[in-house]
């Protein structure tokens, strides 16, 4: 029997990793396809979202910007390209993002307030790993033009592990 041809109902608004699209709507010879995950199914800071996929068009993605010697860049997944920072740790495994703007009132131009629990999970290897911000939870941000949370599994540096009494050998770049 004749079926209806559909836009696929998943694309713009389902969670990263869950969105679909297919280029051509309302003929048989197209299916629905998965869209590109920027960085891959861990979302590992090479890449972020600069254009989200639609109903027909794929996502856009575009390569993290690389830092000055001694920092590196967080951040970047999702929407967000992320930023430069000093840290102790030598690489970034793994990224989750989300915006707080769609989910929380603003109080002034760097803090907000959430209407409702918001939760930031993992894909990929670490699908399950997730942090979760109750509602009415403030949030001050030390940017205003960056009003992003995000969720990283690193690679911690042998100084970073010694400073906690952690053996260098073991895998503490596991989430937990």
């Amino acid at each position: 029997t004749a079926g209806i041809c559909r836009p696929c109902p998943t694309a713009p608004s389902a969670p990263v990793g869950q969105r679909k699209y297919k280029p051509t709507v309302g003929t048989t010879t197209t299916q629905c396809g998965a869209c590109t995950l920027c960085g891959g199914p861990d979302q590992n800071g090479t890449e972020y979202e600069l254009a989200a996929c639609t109903r027909t068009v794929d996502t856009t993605c575009q390569k993290c910007a690389s830092c000055p010697t001694g920092a590196l860049r967080v951040g970047c997944a999702g929407s967000s390209a992320g930023k430069c920072v000093v840290a102790a740790f030598t690489a970034i495994k793994a990224t989750a993002t989300v915006a707080l703007s769609a989910s929380a009132t603003k109080i002034d131009a760097k803090t907000v307030v959430t209407l409702a629990t918001v939760q930031v999970e993992m894909t990929g290897s670490n699908k399950g790993t997730a942090l979760a911000i109750p509602a009415a939870s403030r949030v001050v941000f030390a940017d205003e033009d960056d009003q992003e949370v995000a969720v990283s599994v690193v690679e911690p540096s042998a100084d970073m592990l010694s400073s906690i009494g952690a053996d260098a050998s073991s895998d503490a770049s596991e989430p937990g």
